[in-house]
């Protein structure tokens, strides 16, 4: 059952993305020395997808083993990454310093058997400085 909620959710992101136009993928950006990189801190260890809402619009993002998909609306972006293999989701914003990068809060996560994590109070987004 909470493999179907994952799936469902990759899906419904995808789709949204694919409405919009505005999905990025781990395919990276344009040239430049200035990005962020960031994480998910876990307290549960390995993970294996995230939803996470960042306070500002992202074109794209690539991500370390993984994949992402981004909708933006009304400046805010909605990102889905699945890795590929269970670890420390990560991931790099090109062309956005990380003094200037979004906060991000998590919304969801799905361990490394897929399944949803009751509760994500205490995740959060943290950039390396």
């Amino acid at each position: 059952m909470a493999l179907k909620r994952v799936v469902a959710m990759v899906a419904c992101a995808m789709v949204a993305c694919a409405m919009v136009g505005a999905c990025g993928s781990d395919a990276g950006g344009p040239g430049g020395s200035a990005h962020a990189s960031g994480r998910v801190v876990s307290p549960n260890g390995n993970e294996g997808a995230a939803l996470i809402d960042f306070a500002g619009a992202i074109d794209t993002m690539t991500v370390t083993g993984g994949s992402a998909f981004l909708q933006t609306t009304n400046g805010r972006t909605r990102a889905v990454i699945v890795l590929d293999q269970p670890g420390t989701i990560r991931f790099t914003l090109p062309n956005i310093a990380t003094g200037a990068a979004p906060a991000g809060t998590v919304v969801q996560v799905a361990d490394g058997a897929n399944a949803l994590r009751a509760s994500v109070s205490a995740y959060r987004v943290e950039y390396a400085r």
